[in-house]
């Protein structure tokens, strides 16, 4: 599915799975103060990923083409933060 924004997570919990055979399986579970989709929004890569939240969250999120606009604006910030996504 096809990545649009990048969430930033302040408070809750949420999980990261994947789905094989209709059977879905949630592997890995991530706290407050990480973000999701940045990786997909960089590289405009489609996820391979199902999120789910534990917790009820709360956070701000940026659209894809506002990052677009950032990183042409800023190439040294947005190499960093992609190096630090990869």
């Amino acid at each position: 599915q096809e990545v649009l924004e990048i969430h930033f997570v302040m408070t809750g919990t949420y999980y990261i799975g994947y789905e094989i055979n209709k059977i879905v399986k949630m592997k890995i579970q991530l706290p407050l103060g990480t973000s999701f989709g940045g990786f997909n929004c960089c590289f405009l890569k489609r996820s391979m990923f199902i999120y789910k939240c534990r917790l009820p969250m709360t956070g701000y999120a940026m659209r894809r083409d506002r990052w677009m606009e950032i990183e042409e604006e800023f190439p040294e910030m947005s190499l960093e933060i992609k190096k630090h996504l990869v």
